[in-house]
């Protein structure tokens, strides 16, 4: 099976995308977003990032505080 990789440039931006994924990307003018079967799963615009939902395996900084999992399997929190 051979992987077709798609770029397409249109009035509403440029997309692209994998012809077997159900993934695929759209850059306008205003974002960039990941669209799983259509639907926007995560959006990039004016530095900042939306989604419904994130897994993050390791740690999380915000700022200068670091969020990660404790030796207890708590939440610990500290100053990078």
């Amino acid at each position: 099976t051979q992987l077709e990789f798609g770029v397409q440039v249109g009035t509403d931006g440029v997309r692209l995308g994998a012809s077997d994924s159900d993934y695929s990307m759209l850059l306008d003018g205003d974002s960039l977003d990941i669209r799983q079967n259509q639907s926007v799963v995560a959006s990039f615009a004016h530095n900042k990032m939306w989604t419904q939902a994130a897994q993050v395996r390791d740690y999380l900084l915000l700022g200068n505080y670091v969020l990660r999992k404790s030796a207890d399997s708590g939440l610990a929190i500290g100053l990078q």
